[in-house]
C-alpha cells in the first residue's frame, strides 16, 4: 500500500504521496534535497502571490541515486489553477548545472590575421542516450551538487572549474579567470531554464579564455578522456577543436553551445 506524510514550508502544507515500491524517501531525504526546497519555495511564493492556485499534493514516481544522495527525482505536482482545472504537473528536479565556453587564441596566428589571433573553442564529443546517439557535440557541462543554504556562487564557480579540469585538462586557481555569460550579458543571475516545461535545471553558461601557440591546440584535437560517475556509469569524452567562426557549421544543435556562442558574440561587441 502506498504511503504519504506532510511536507510543511511556511504556510503551505501539502500530502506527498509514494508509490507502492519502496523509493527510499521520507520526509527528512525529502528535505536535504536542495533542487526540493527550491521548487517548494517557488510554489509556495506562487501560491501566496496568486489568488486562486492551490497545490494539493505530491505523488513521487520515482528516484534515482547517485551514490547515497538524489540525482533525479520525478514526481507529479497535483498544482490547481483558479478556473478548477489540474495544470500539467510532471515534473524532474535534477537542480543546476554549469557549462563552459572555452575559447583558445592561436598566439601564432595575428601576423597572418591582421593582427588578430584566430579563435577556437572546445567541444566534447560524447554518446547521448537520451537522444539515442552515439556521437553529439556540445561544450563542456556538468551538474552542480546543490546544498541547502550553502553559497550557490561559490558552488557553481567550483562546479565550472572542476568540470574544465575533468573533461578539458585546463586548470584555474583563480575566480577571475572565468566570466559569468549569463549574467554580465543576459542578466541572469539565476541561469536560464532550458526546458521549464519538465525540468527545474538552471543553467549558467561560463566564458574562460587562455592562448596557446597551434601545435599546444593541435595536441587537444581528438583527445580522448573518461571518467567514472558518482552514480558509477562512465563518462567517455572525445575533444573537438573547432575555429569559432566555424562552431555553428559543425553540426551543433545543443540550445547551451548555440546560446552560449550568442553570449560570446554580444560579449566580445558589448561598449
Amino acid at each position: 500500500m502506498a504511503k504519504s506524510f506532510q511536507f510543511t514550508f511556511k504556510n503551505l502544507k501539502f500530502p506527498v504521496r509514494l508509490p507502492a515500491e519502496s523509493v527510499g524517501i521520507d520526509e527528512r531525504v525529502l528535505a536535504s534535497f536542495a533542487p526540493f526546497n527550491n521548487w517548494v519555495r517557488e510554489i509556495e511564493q506562487s501560491v501566496a502571490s496568486t489568488s486562486g492556485y492551490k497545490l494539493r499534493g505530491v505523488d513521487i514516481q520515482s528516484v534515482d541515486y547517485f551514490g547515497s544522495r538524489i540525482g533525479f527525482l520525478k514526481f507529479r505536482a497535483d498544482l490547481v489553477h483558479p478556473n478548477g482545472h489540474a495544470l500539467p504537473g510532471v515534473t524532474v528536479l535534477r537542480g543546476g548545472s554549469v557549462a563552459m565556453l572555452v575559447v583558445i587564441r592561436d598566439t601564432d596566428s595575428p601576423a597572418a590575421n591582421n593582427g588578430t589571433p584566430k579563435e577556437y573553442i572546445v567541444l566534447t564529443d560524447q554518446p547521448r542516450v537520451p537522444l539515442g546517439r552515439a556521437s553529439y557535440l556540445e561544450i563542456p557541462a556538468g551538474m552542480i551538487d546543490e546544498q541547502p543554504g550553502a553559497d550557490q556562487a561559490s558552488i557553481f564557480v567550483g562546479a565550472a572549474a572542476r568540470e574544465l579540469q575533468e573533461e578539458v585538462g585546463i586548470s584555474i586557481t583563480r575566480p577571475d579567470e572565468l566570466v559569468d555569460l549569463t549574467h554580465t550579458v543576459a542578466h541572469a543571475p539565476d541561469g536560464v531554464h532550458l526546458s521549464p516545461g519538465l525540468l527545474d535545471e538552471a543553467i549558467k553558461i561560463y566564458l574562460h579564455t587562455t592562448a596557446l601557440p597551434a601545435s599546444k591546440i593541435a595536441e587537444l584535437q581528438g583527445q580522448l578522456r573518461s571518467r567514472v560517475e558518482e552514480s558509477g556509469e562512465n563518462e567517455v569524452i572525445t575533444l573537438r577543436i573547432v575555429p569559432l567562426e566555424q562552431a555553428l557549421l559543425s553540426g551543433l544543435t545543443d540550445a547551451k553551445s548555440i546560446l552560449a556562442l550568442s553570449l560570446y558574440t554580444q560579449y566580445k561587441t558589448a561598449p
